[in-house]
C-alpha cells in the first residue's frame, strides 16, 4: 500500500484507490469506523435507488442532507474517476461549484504506473523445471520453448536439466544391459 500526503489539506490518500484515510491532518480522528461504515452502506443504498428508481428519486431522498448529498456526489465521481479516468472526472464536477473545489483539491497521483502487485510476474513460474524431470529431453525441449522468451536463463536451465536426465537414464540402461 503507497499512501501520499495531499500538499494542501494534509490528508493521507492510497494511491492505487484514493483512500482517503479517516485521520486529520492535526492527528485526530475526523470520523469513527462505525460512521464511516454507515455512511458506505447509505451511499450504496443511494447508488441502488439511482439504478432503480432514477437519480431524481436520490435528489428528493437528498434534499434535506446536504451533507450526505455531497459525500454521495463525491462518491459516484471518485468512482467514475477510478473507471474512466480523472480528466472525465472533472467533466463532471466542471459546473458544479460545492464539487469543484474539493475535487480540485484531492492528491494528484505521483505514480501511473501499476502497482507491482497487480504486475505479472516478472518471470515464468519454477513449476516449469518439473517438465524435463518428468518428461526427460523432451520435456526440456518443451519448457526451453515456452520459457525462451520470458527467460532465457531459465529456458537453457530446462534445456541442459532434459539432457542431463537423458544421458543418466541412457548411461543406466547401457549398464544394466551390460552386466
Amino acid at each position: 500500500m503507497k499512501l501520499l500526503q495531499d500538499k494542501e489539506t494534509g490528508e493521507w490518500v492510497c494511491a492505487y484507490c484514493g483512500f482517503i484515510s479517516n485521520v486529520s491532518p492535526s492527528g485526530t480522528p475526523r470520523t469513527s469506523q462505525a460512521e464511516e461504515r454507515v455512511l458506505q452502506k447509505r451511499l450504496q443504498l443511494l447508488s441502488r435507488v439511482a439504478e432503480q428508481f432514477g437519480p431524481d428519486k436520490v435528489e428528493a431522498i437528498l434534499k434535506d442532507d446536504p451533507d450526505l448529498k455531497r459525500a454521495w456526489h463525491l462518491q459516484l465521481v471518485r468512482d467514475v474517476s477510478l473507471e474512466f479516468g480523472r480528466e472525465k472526472a472533472g467533466v463532471l464536477v466542471q459546473d458544479n461549484p460545492e464539487l469543484k473545489p474539493e475535487w480540485e483539491r484531492a492528491a494528484e497521483p505521483v505514480e501511473t504506473e501499476v502497482p507491482d502487485w497487480v504486475k505479472p510476474g516478472s518471470g515464468p513460474s519454477g513449476v516449469w523445471y518439473l517438465v524435463p524431470l518428468l518428461f526427460g529431453i523432451l520435456g526440456g525441449i518443451v519448457a526451453y520453448v515456452a520459457v525462451k522468451d520470458k527467460d532465457r536463463g531459465m529456458a537453457d536451465r530446462c534445456l541442459v536439466l532434459g539432457l542431463l536426465l537423458f544421458f543418466m537414464e541412457l548411461f543406466y540402461i547401457l549398464l544394466v544391459f551390460s552386466i
